[in-house]
């Protein structure tokens, strides 16, 4: 139940920064930040989402972009664990300032 739990707080995380990503009109690339678990019990599961994730990255790309920028996918490894959920979740803000 522990596994699923985190599996599912790294998804709505995603969700999260997948929704609000840090667009502005000074940047030529919009940057989209992902947390998924590429190691640990459910890396499975989460090389999966990340798999998902590039793939969806490159078809928005070949098809123009979003809002005419080319969109770059950053991705963070959960570890299975929470606590680094929340670790990178911070460090994205500090470093990106997302939009949110």
């Amino acid at each position: 139940m522990k596994r699923r739990g985190i599996a599912v707080l790294a998804l709505v995380m995603l969700v999260v920064l997948v929704t609000q990503f840090g667009a502005d009109a000074a940047r030529d690339v919009i940057v989209i930040g992902e947390i998924a678990a590429l190691t640990g019990p459910t890396m499975q599961q989460g090389t999966q989402e990340r798999n998902g994730c590039v793939l969806a990255v490159e078809e928005i790309n070949a098809a123009g972009g979003l809002l005419g920028k080319q969109v770059k996918l950053v991705t963070y490894d959960s570890r299975d664990s929470r606590q680094k959920v929340f670790q990178h979740i911070e460090n994205w803000s500090n470093k990106t300032r997302p939009a949110w």
